[in-house]
């Protein structure tokens, strides 16, 4: 484990890893068995279920305890069955295969003898008979345990490129995923679910889409500057309110330092991100309503033109009041094109896309910065007949890219991402939106 790092996290990863990727698991432990490793076992354990890739099937583990002076393996008999009836209880026996034959005890493997009495002279190491015999037997049972977990997961590790595939798959899941192995144990980890759920209740109840609604119609008529005060003001009414609520889930469920300060940071930041979607529903309320305004002025000043003409006693023939009405409708038409800058609407259409998407969504989205930066080729993009011609010049616009990149890539100094997200089109079917209400 990592003894040099001292990072318990890190023991743990290297544990999920080494269930989820293999048939046979040894673990060779100098010390006692205790409950740190308890915990670290049944959380692995829960994680290989819930990880939602392929894994092996159950694999076997077979613990040593090494250099014991007593290798009585019924005076560590009590810890054994601790570990057993913790993975029962918490229905994880049938993730791993861990039974109390699994659990070995081995003595020193060597012996010093000294020719003389004196401390300071050489020493000869000999081999223990009874490590001997114990290792001879330990080894029978593990090759018997090998040829078993063999038998029942079948292609996976008789065909090396298949057990690479798994093992690359599983790895990305874990760095994509870490909160698989981010708690202490597993009672802490389903606190963390039990109080994310209490959140997500709580949220639904108070911001209701009937709150949303009327929240808009009042605010839509504002600047957009005191749009946004009142969202800020709103919000951070019931951020305190959500705050307080949250102590006393704390109190009652007795929750760690770890899981307070987790779940304080996921109320924030879902209700920052709310906010912030409803406050650009309320600035794209206020805009459509600044375009009707515009309209509206059109057909009044049509009204008016018609109006001064009568009032005038002027007469016109065909030619004439066709050419006055030109001249009104261009101007109208310029000025309506002056207050509307489609870039800008396209600015905030991707701003309010953005903003309706829950947080844990983002992972497979780049900033919107960066979609800003291809503004031209969005808007060629809208003026598609169908989605399949979206499809292939988005395809097209990539491969001109990758064919760029691969014609400069000796004068381009390449940097390596740091980023584990595949960008698919089943990533963009599978996103959900959280404020879809």
């Amino acid at each position: 484990m990592s003894v040099e790092k001292g990072d318990k996290e890190y023991d743990r990863r290297l544990v999920l890893f080494a269930l989820a990727v293999s048939h046979l698991v040894i673990v060779n432990m100098m010390g006692d068995i205790n409950e740190t490793l308890k915990d670290m076992l049944t959380l692995c354990a829960d994680s290989l279920k819930q990880i939602g890739v392929n894994t092996t099937n159950q694999p076997i583990v077979h613990f040593v305890l090494n250099q014991k002076a007593d290798p009585n393996l019924k005076n560590h008999m009590e810890a054994i069955q601790k570990i057993i009836k913790d993975l029962k209880e918490k229905e994880l026996a049938e993730i791993i295969d861990i039974s109390a034959e699994k659990f070995h005890t081995l003595p020193s493997a060597f012996k010093k003898e000294r020719i003389s009495n004196d401390t300071a002279s050489p020493c000869v190491l000999r081999t223990e008979p009874d490590f001997i015999e114990r290792a001879q037997q330990l080894c029978e049972k593990i090759i018997g345990s090998a040829k078993e977990s063999y038998e029942r997961s079948h292609h996976m590790f008789s065909d090396p490129p298949q057990w690479l595939r798994t093992a690359v798959n599983i790895f990305d899941t874990l760095q994509k995923f870490p909160d698989l192995t981010y708690f202490k144990d597993i009672n802490e980890r389903r606190q963390d679910d039990q109080i994310r759920e209490g959140i997500g209740e709580l949220l639904a109840k108070t911001l209701t889409p009937s709150y949303r609604e009327k929240l808009i119609n009042e605010t839509c008529v504002l600047t957009e500057y005191e749009i946004r005060q009142k969202f800020q003001m709103e919000f951070s009414i019931h951020q305190d309110d959500f705050d307080n609520t949250l102590e006393n889930t704390f109190k009652v469920t007795s929750a760690s330092e770890n899981i307070r300060d987790r779940c304080k940071k996921f109320l924030k930041r879902q209700v920052t991100e709310i906010s912030n979607a409803w406050c650009t529903a309320a600035i794209q309320m206020h805009d459509q309503k600044q375009m009707e305004s515009l309209v509206r002025d059109g057909s009044s000043d049509l009204r008016n033109l018609i109006d001064n003409i009568i009032k005038s006693g002027k007469t016109m023939d065909k030619k004439e009041a066709t050419k006055e009405f030109e001249n009104m409708w261009c101007k109208k038409l310029d000025s309506i094109k002056n207050n509307f800058n489609p870039e800008e609407r396209l600015k905030h259409a991707i701003k309010f896309v953005y903003g309706n998407y829950h947080i844990f969504e983002k992972q497979s989205l780049p900033a919107h910065e960066v979609i800003l930066q291809s503004l031209q080729f969005i808007t060629l993009l809208s003026q598609k007949s169908n989605a399949n011609e979206v499809i292939n010049s988005i395809r097209d616009r990539f491969h001109e890219d990758v064919s760029k990149l691969q014609k400069s890539i000796l004068e381009v100094c390449w940097k390596q991402s740091n980023t584990n997200t595949e960008y698919t089109l089943a990533t963009l079917h599978n996103f959900k939106q959280a404020n879809i209400k």
